[in-house]
């Protein structure tokens, strides 16, 4: 056996801003039959997978297995672990309204060092981009201007549904949703109940509209699969090595894929819902496709 010596370079320049520009300007252009999709995280939002997908996709470089992952892991209901600091803790207080020519961005000001990298890439990207930061009563102020402002009294809404949701009406329950239908704090400006927003608005289940987007392949996901090339590159060079040292009487199929295995167990973690290897060496190796392997 002869390991060849080969290298897997990952480009150390940054389009992490760039891909993310180009994210949102395929969510403005997705919008079929919408006039505007919502994106309401947080308790606010009841934590609803659509919308944390949507901020982990546009801020937090996700994608493809890892979103896909998150929708079957998550409970309607259940708290969202963001990050390690208070920053990522604030971005349960975000809600992003995206319509064809235009991206509002509500947000905590504990979330700025999150979000600001990309939101002043943006800021420069001709997509119509408005933000605003501040507490809770502005957050529902905000809310009710901007579904007025971007959206046509009557047009269609996109709002990724929960799975358990029956019927549009539900999302009333939603605390920002209901909000909508209240007075609200005066301090902020002066706007009346807007009445009930699913009423006002045509609203529509877009979760297969964006989900398609969430799961695709792009430059962000390309990089991700590189960077963990090279961990299985290690395991691999490492595997060759234990081959050679043991010579052709000491070779078993354990010792061939025991490094193969350690790299399995080290990705579970990240793919708990994937089947385990199926691999055999040399002649046996027929035999993969049997049944019960």
């Amino acid at each position: 056996l002869h390991s060849a010596s080969y290298r897997i370079v990952v480009s150390s320049m940054s389009y992490d801003l760039v891909t993310s520009l180009n994210r949102i300007r395929r969510l403005q252009a997705a919008q079929d039959g919408c006039d505007a999709f919502i994106f309401v995280v947080g308790v606010d939002g009841r934590y609803n997978w659509g919308a944390t997908a949507a901020v982990r996709w546009l801020f937090q470089k996700w994608s493809g297995a890892a979103l896909s992952r998150q929708e079957g892991d998550s409970a309607e209901g259940s708290s969202v672990n963001w990050g390690d600091s208070e920053a990522h803790d604030a971005l349960d207080e975000t809600f992003i309204i995206v319509s064809r020519d235009s991206v509002f961005v509500f947000y905590d000001d504990a979330a700025f060092p999150i979000l600001e990298p990309t939101l002043s890439f943006w800021a420069g990207g001709d997509i119509g981009l408005v933000t605003v930061s501040g507490d809770e009563d502005r957050k529902v102020f905000e809310f009710k201007r901007a579904v007025k402002t971007l959206i046509r009294e009557g047009g269609t809404v996109g709002v990724p549904f929960p799975k358990s949701t029956e019927s549009p009406a539900e999302l009333e329950r939603w605390p920002l949703f209901a909000a909508f239908a209240s007075e609200g704090d005066a301090s902020h400006g002066s706007l009346a109940s807007c009445g009930f927003l699913t009423i006002k608005y045509a609203v529509v289940d877009a979760t297969h509209l964006v989900a398609r987007l969430f799961k695709e392949v792009d430059a962000l996901a390309v990089q991700r699969c590189l960077e963990s090339a090279m961990h299985l590159r290690e395991h691999w060079a490492m595997m060759v090595r234990d081959m050679v040292r043991a010579g052709r009487e000491g070779l078993t199929e354990e010792l061939c894929l025991e490094q193969l295995s350690l790299f399995f167990e080290y990705g579970l973690d990240a793919a708990t819902s994937s089947p385990p290897p199926r691999a055999l060496i040399g002649a046996r190796s027929a035999l993969i496709a049997d049944e019960g392997m």
